[in-house]
């Protein structure tokens, strides 16, 4: 039942970002990409993943799913959907260092989550993130 209700959050989301990147449905084409770090917890490539799945379900095109590690040099370009929180993703990590976020205001190795989105370098960021991996699913 708690997956079956994250899942129709994820897609009320997903409906959310598409309003605000301003982008038909379905999109033919579209400049998203997942961005899961390099982690040895799988619940973020599972997040990812699944994540990429059902903006295919509503969009008809999948993104493409790109993991980073921490030496991330170019982000890709267009809108990105980052997975994790500051803790594992370096991209959130720099959003917060350079003042764009100030917190996640979440409890780390808890099973709080956060669903933000903001504006940053003229794209989109869908920010994903959990206390744990597992939160972050």
């Amino acid at each position: 039942m708690k997956k079956s209700l994250r899942s129709k959050i994820v897609l009320l989301i997903i409906f959310s970002v598409l309003s605000a990147m301003s982008m038909p449905l379905p999109a033919a084409a579209s400049p998203i990409t997942v961005i899961i770090p390099a982690t040895q917890e799988k619940a973020y490539q599972i997040a990812g993943e699944q994540f990429a799945g059902l903006w295919e379900k509503v969009t008809g095109y999948k993104p493409a799913v790109k993991v980073i590690g921490p030496d991330v040099a170019e982000l890709p370009s267009g809108d990105l959907i980052l997975i994790g929180s500051d803790a594992v993703n370096p991209i959130v990590h720099s959003l917060i260092r350079s003042g764009a976020l100030e917190t996640l205001n979440i409890r780390y190795n808890s099973d709080n989550y956060r669903m933000l989105s903001l504006q940053q370098d003229g794209r989109t960021c869908l920010i994903l993130a959990g206390g744990t991996g597992r939160s972050t699913l």
